[in-house]
């Protein structure tokens, strides 16, 4: 005989509908749509008839009136399951997490005969109680297993403050105890069969009890062994979810019924007013219509609130690019002015290229924003000394903090530290930390420490003594479209992407960012990588010495092709500086022609932009290639999406140069494929 068993936990005993699962699950508003469109087409039918119309006329209002009502149940309930999936993308993520955090506290340590005062038992007692107090879309959280007998029993279960008032108060809000009987109905015992089989599942039909109305999500605990041990569960108050659903059905039907009443309505008024003057006709349906845009912008106000976010980010993008702009401008009809010394005009000249460097740090980051999430960022991971980038980082910025009066200094771990990262994204990543714990700190210090994390994982913390950041705006600081202040009066500037970026390239090298932080009290960011051995022959390398970039010391000629002639006026300039013979072409048909008629030997290299009229750059660089010219092509153009470097290549070109021209990139680049003069 089965030992007796407690009363089940109540938690998940069906009791009778309320009005909103009555209303979502009977679909009352779709009926309700339809039995009014069908007493509409009715008075219709009963209208046209009295108006003398023929058979003609009131079938295809009839047929029309059919089709508006069945269009609109099914678009309503389309609109519906779109809301639903985005519910459910939202919510069903936390199980998952939260089971993972579990495991991490150590909850194999945990089962039904666990102690109720077990020090790892409270552990997670508390956990779930700091989820509760921070997620308000959750409402309760609890773990279960399976006995022998196939049994659901509770295993940890917080307590959960539902009125939010700082106490635990009644039945409701107690802990459960250990080992307390958990009652599913079948169609939740199949839902938890795939959970216990290892497969997170999110049960979107709402339940309802004594408490309330709950959908529910479920994710698998794991041993250290990987082997299933238990399921978390998660609920969400089912209102907001029923509300958002049930209000995205009713407010396409109402947009629906709305439209029709207007499509009767003005059939209506031109059959009993056709005899009025056409002038009185389209006053009344201007004024009509009027009235509908203002129901339309009503029904609208959720969406555009939802698009707030990108609509700041957008004025933020505006001030960003505007600013620069203007210093660009101003000081560049400043510079025309003959009637200012040298020293201003120099003054003028490093104002114009440090906003067109913003200005191209702005565009960067934008660009860099599409490839992450189209991801089409590729890295290229390599063994990096960790204290020498953070050297090398603080050594760019040391001016800048030096300028704000701030100490910068970097904390070395003790040895020598290899990550694996792309040196590139890596060093982009701490400027942008570094960086804004510069901008963000008024006075003090900030310092970037190297630490070994873990064995295979080690970590730069930058750690400032600025303002610090509150709990809510930490939740949106590496959202790609917000900004701790996103208001117009903010008192630093940016584009609010740095962030962003920088954890998703974190991410993409097989890491993460962190952040912790209290107002008051400064910020610690914390990027951590995988650790990685150097490889014997290059550990005691020394660094390879950047080519110079000295002008006058290349040799040869040079044909540049751009059908830009700024560009062409610039390049030219840059080309003849650093000592080369330049011939121009202003598009890729002239250059092949020049190069077949002259002769290719009479030039050692093409510079060839890639975008032109007539001929591009790809196919005057093939056409150069199938006429036998093996001479150097090197690509320029302000393309630098991931590809197109590949693009240029396959087409016959040697290297690739991107705009904005940087002169030492293109000096350097030159000087791999132009022989030097002896």
């Amino acid at each position: 005989m089965l030992p007796d068993r407690p009363e089940p936990h109540p938690i998940r005993r069906h009791v009778h509908p309320t009005f909103l699962t009555a209303l979502y699950e009977y679909r009352v508003d779709q009926l309700l749509f339809a039995l009014g469109a069908a007493v509409t087409g009715v008075w219709l039918l009963r209208h046209l008839r009295r108006r003398g119309l023929g058979p003609r006329w009131y079938r295809g209002a009839m047929w029309a009136l059919t089709v508006m009502t069945i269009g609109g149940v099914l678009v309503a309930d389309l609109a519906a399951r779109q809301e639903q999936e985005r519910m459910r993308a939202m919510l069903e993520g936390f199980a998952p997490t939260y089971a993972i955090g579990h495991e991490q506290l150590g909850y194999a340590d945990v089962g039904l005969d666990t102690a109720a005062d077990d020090p790892t038992y409270l552990r997670l007692i508390e956990q779930q109680k700091q989820w509760l107090r921070v997620n308000p879309s959750a409402h309760d959280i609890y773990t279960f297993h399976r006995d022998a007998e196939g049994a659901t029993l509770l295993v940890v279960d917080s307590e959960t403050d539902y009125d939010h008032n700082g106490a635990y108060e009644g039945d409701r809000e107690a802990r459960t105890d250990i080992g307390e009987l958990y009652d599913v109905s079948p169609e939740e015992t199949e839902l938890l069969d795939r959970v216990f089989a290892g497969e997170p599942r999110f049960d979107h039909e709402p339940v309802a009890d004594r408490w309330g109305v709950w959908v529910s999500a479920y994710a698998p605990l794991h041993d250290r062994t990987g082997r299933v041990i238990g399921v978390l569960g998660v609920d969400y108050d089912a209102s907001k979810w029923l509300e958002a659903i049930l209000g995205r059905r009713a407010g396409t039907l109402l947009l629906f019924g709305t439209t029709l009443l207007l499509l009767i309505g003005a059939g209506s008024l031109l059959l009993l007013d056709r005899e009025r003057a056409l002038h009185a006709v389209l006053a009344t349906k201007n004024d009509e219509l009027e009235s509908a845009n203002d129901r339309l912008r009503s029904a609208m106000t959720e969406a555009e609130a939802a698009n707030q976010a990108k609509s700041a980010f957008l004025a933020n993008m505006s001030h960003e690019l505007r600013t620069p702009l203007t210093s660009i401008l101003g000081f560049t009809d400043l510079l025309a002015d003959p009637s200012y010394e040298p020293e201003q005009h120099r003054l003028f000249l490093d104002t114009i290229r440090r906003s067109g460097r913003h200005l191209l740090e702005v565009l960067s980051d934008i660009l860099d924003l599409s490839k992450l999430e189209a991801d089409a960022v590729r890295i290229q991971a390599e063994t990096c000394d960790a204290n020498a980038m953070a050297a090398e980082v603080a050594a760019m910025l040391n001016d800048q903090a030096r300028r704000r009066g701030l100490e910068l200094r970097v904390e070395p771990f003790a040895t020598r530290l290899g990550m694996l990262a792309d040196p590139f994204r890596l060093r982009q990543i701490l400027v942008n930390l570094v960086g804004n714990a510069i901008k963000f700190t008024k006075a003090g210090s900030v310092v970037v420490q190297v630490q070994q994390a873990a064995p295979t994982q080690a970590q730069f913390r930058v750690v400032d003594t600025g303002p610090g950041i509150a709990p809510e705006a930490q939740k949106r600081l590496f959202q790609p479209f917000r900004q701790i202040d996103d208001s117009a009066s903010r008192q630093h500037g940016g584009t609010g992407l740095g962030l962003a970026i920088s954890r998703r390239l974190a991410r993409a090298m097989g890491g993460d960012i962190t952040v912790s932080s209290e107002p008051g009290r400064g910020s610690t960011f914390v990027l951590r990588l995988p650790t990685s051995s150097f490889p014997a022959a290059a550990a005691d390398a020394a660094p390879a010495q950047a080519g110079s970039t000295t002008t006058g010391d290349l040799h040869g000629r040079v044909l540049l092709v751009e059908d830009g002639p700024d560009n062409r006026r610039l390049l030219g300039h840059l080309l003849r500086r650093a000592g080369l013979d330049v011939a121009m072409a202003e598009n890729g048909r002239d250059a092949v022609d020049l190069l077949l008629q002259d002769g290719a030997s009479s030039f050692d290299l093409v510079l060839m932009d890639m975008q032109m009229p007539v001929l591009d750059g790809y196919e005057a660089t093939q056409e150069l290639r199938r006429h036998g010219i093996r001479k150097p092509v090197v690509a320029i153009t302000a393309n630098a999406l991931q590809g197109d470097r590949e693009r240029c290549l396959a087409a016959g070109c040697d290297d690739f140069v991107s705009k904005p021209v940087d002169r030492g990139s293109l000096i350097a680049t030159l000087r791999r494929w132009l022989v030097k003069a002896t």
